[in-house]
């Protein structure tokens, strides 16, 4: 288990690079570091936007929406930037977007 406030690297693709502490969530610190690797949105773990594969690295999850985020999904390390804390370094890549239920119709 980590102690408070220590700081791991992160690692987005082979251009990204910031520091995160365990209490702070992956997208959190992305922001406070000026960085744009990842996309935005409601930053609750509700729309999907920020999804990332773990490549390498330990982490602690909070609640996520498992429309954007299966059980299935978790276990290849998939999870929402915004909602996992590192408990090491961690390597990211962005993940592909979920299949809805549901697509929305055109309208005629």
């Amino acid at each position: 288990m980590t102690s408070p406030h220590q700081t791991f690297g992160i690692e987005v693709g082979t251009e990204h690079r910031f520091l995160c502490t365990s209490e702070q969530s992956v997208l959190g610190a992305m922001e406070r570091g000026g960085i744009h690797a990842i996309p935005i949105g409601c930053r609750r773990g509700g729309c999907g936007a920020c999804r990332v594969r773990i490549v390498e690295g330990e982490f602690r999850v909070g609640k996520m929406s498992s429309r954007y985020v299966s059980t299935d999904d978790l276990s290849d390390g998939i999870v929402l930037a915004c909602c996992v804390r590192p408990s090491s370094n961690l390597v990211l890549e962005l993940a592909p977007s979920p299949k809805c239920a549901f697509q929305p119709s055109g309208t005629t």
